[in-house]
């Protein structure tokens, strides 16, 4: 009985695992190219769930440090503005001591004036187009003036605010939201108070207060080279509200810089947490999804050197004629 020569069985052998050589290439050369073990879910399928949940954890974790790189901006900024007005504070009554120590009022409403635009603008300080010392009332200037003059012929000194006291929010971990800002009139209610006071006072008027001065201090004229007995009880009872709780503007800003201060530790110890937790997240992310690169190239050679060996020997066996055999 014949025996039937044929290689059609080893023929078709021979090309199914040239093409599985050739899908090992395709697959790595994808894994080099992206830098991920597989291009859809199905390749990780027993990790998906611990992959999905990392994801969502690791985005939470960045969207709170972006609000705490915007609360931390915020802050800073706005302790560079108070510690502004505390010079300030400082400058006046330096300036108030030298006139009453000296006996000379020469130069001393000029630096008044400087000192009240100087304080009001600071007031009016901006976080890109936000004002930070109006409470919620972001877009509109917590002063309404930085002209003295204008100031000085305003009805009392809280008329310049336009601010109101509603402190802003920060959500900077899921449980935990921070209230921060400092409202114009109260970090400088008292400090613009003693400015308007002096101002009325050289233009022929004794301000009614509160704090009320004394009426010895009744203003003769304004002031000059040589204090009068008037002046220098009006400057002595300025001075005195530096050393009286309650109308010290100094005091004014204790509280405010202590609580902005706090803020800042707090919101750093959280920065910090929310840091390593997303440095962790992201080596538990790639260990899921992201290849081997040196592993990786090493396997794309050898596949490479397979296919090369397979497409070789599919090439023999086509060559192959019966010819041969007879």
């Amino acid at each position: 009985m014949p025996t039937r020569i044929s290689s059609l069985g080893q023929h078709l052998n021979l090309q199914t695992a040239m093409l599985n050589r050739q899908k090992d290439q395709f697959d790595t050369q994808n894994q080099v190219s992206t830098g991920l073990r597989s291009q859809d879910f199905k390749g990780i399928a027993r990790d998906v769930s611990a992959l999905v949940a990392a994801k969502a954890e690791r985005s939470d974790r960045e969207h709170y440090m972006r609000n705490i790189s915007e609360l931390n901006r915020h802050l800073q900024i706005q302790e560079n503005a108070m510690k502004e007005v505390r010079e300030m504070e400082l400058r006046l009554r330096d300036a108030v001591m030298t006139a009453r120590g000296t006996n000379s009022g020469t130069g001393l409403m000029q630096t008044v004036r400087e000192i009240f635009s100087k304080t009001a603008s600071i007031m009016n300080t901006t976080d890109g187009n936000r004002y930070i010392f109006s409470g919620s009332k972001t877009s509109t200037a917590p002063c309404s003036t930085t002209d003295p003059t204008t100031f000085r012929g305003l009805a009392t000194s809280g008329t310049l605010f336009t601010n109101d006291t509603v402190a802003k929010q920060m959500q900077v971990d899921k449980s935990y939201t921070v209230s921060y800002g400092q409202a114009a009139s109260t970090i400088t209610g008292d400090f613009m108070e003693l400015l308007h006071q002096m101002l009325n006072y050289d233009n022929g008027t004794l301000p009614a207060g509160p704090p009320t001065p004394p009426a010895a201090a009744a203003p003769a004229a304004a002031f000059g080279n040589i204090l009068t007995s008037g002046q220098v009880a009006f400057l002595d009872f300025i001075l005195q509200q530096f050393q009286t709780s309650g109308t010290d503007p100094l005091g004014d800003l204790d509280g405010p810089l202590t609580t902005n201060g706090l803020i800042q530790k707090n919101v750093k110890d959280v920065s910090e947490r929310h840091e390593q937790m997303t440095i962790f997240l992201s080596g538990f992310i790639s260990d899921i999804q992201d290849v081997d690169t040196a592993e990786a190239i090493s396997r794309l050679n050898l596949n490479q050197v397979s296919f090369e060996a397979s497409l070789r020997t599919l090439a023999q066996v086509d060559q192959l004629s019966l010819m041969q055999f007879l």
